[in-house]
């Protein structure tokens, strides 16, 4: 008789190099895998959820106020 366990963890995580790429990355031009957490923006790009990935797609810079209102 073959022994089945039935712990969950038994099998470790998925390898995340066998799923599927879903898309490529707006921002930093890398794969995004199915299963990953991404932004989706208002204008349809998709992005890594990471903020160094949302900032290089929307080329923000970091700033007082006054340096930003021209003060």
């Amino acid at each position: 008789m073959m022994k089945i366990s039935t712990d969950r963890f038994a099998q470790g995580l998925p390898d995340p190099q066998e799923a599927p790429v879903a898309c490529y990355c707006e921002g930093c031009g890398r794969e995004i895998y199915e299963g990953e957490d991404v932004w989706l923006l208002n204008s349809g790009e998709i992005v890594h959820q990471d903020t160094g990935c949302l900032k290089a797609y929307v080329d923000a810079e970091s700033m007082t106020v006054e340096e930003a209102m021209g003060a």
